[in-house]
């Protein structure tokens, strides 16, 4: 399961990042939320908790044996024990997955920024070599496009990565 929830958090992030360029910044950011709600851990089973769903006879003066009532009152203490650790275990989870999240971020972010310093040198290979009017500036136009995009997409990366680990200290601090 971890190996398809790895699948869909790439490949969400993957169509994110094609169409967010595209799109107007109210959508930017409808998209940018969208991708940090997703919450790719399906809630743990717990196969050796089961709950009993028998039903218990009770008589009553006017209907005997007619009265059903669940038979759960023995389970209270282990249901809450057991809740409580399945909470504790959804923090780590979460806790883990925020973690996860963060370092992808930062390889996106690492990656930027040398794509910037990439262009940043062919921008000025292209400015030292070409002499040609209509050649250079159509190089060199396509090349700041590049580093612009390059730019505004490091800083969306540095931004979501500063909210992760926003959220990271808030799930820090509830869990101190």
């Amino acid at each position: 399961m971890k190996d398809f929830n790895q699948f869909l958090e790439q490949y969400v992030f993957a169509v994110a990042t094609q169409v967010i360029d595209q799109l107007d910044k109210p959508k930017q950011d409808q998209l940018i939320k969208l991708f940090a709600r997703i919450d790719t851990a399906p809630l743990s089973t717990d196969e050796s908790f089961p709950v009993d769903t028998r039903l218990a006879l009770i008589e009553t003066p006017d209907c005997p044996a007619l009265v059903r009532k669940p038979a759960l009152e023995k389970q209270p203490r282990k249901a809450l024990r057991h809740s409580l650790d399945r909470q504790a275990t959804r923090n780590d989870e979460r806790h883990t997955r925020l973690q996860r999240l963060i370092a992808i971020h930062q390889g996106h972010i690492d990656s930027a920024l040398a794509n910037i310093s990439r262009v940043k040198q062919l921008i000025q290979r292209a400015q030292q070599h070409i002499v040609s009017g209509d050649q250079r500036y159509s190089l060199l136009e396509h090349y700041q496009l590049l580093h612009d995009r390059y730019e505004l997409y490091l800083a969306k990366m540095q931004t979501l990565q500063q909210k992760e680990i926003n959220r990271l200290g808030i799930y820090q601090q509830q869990s101190a």
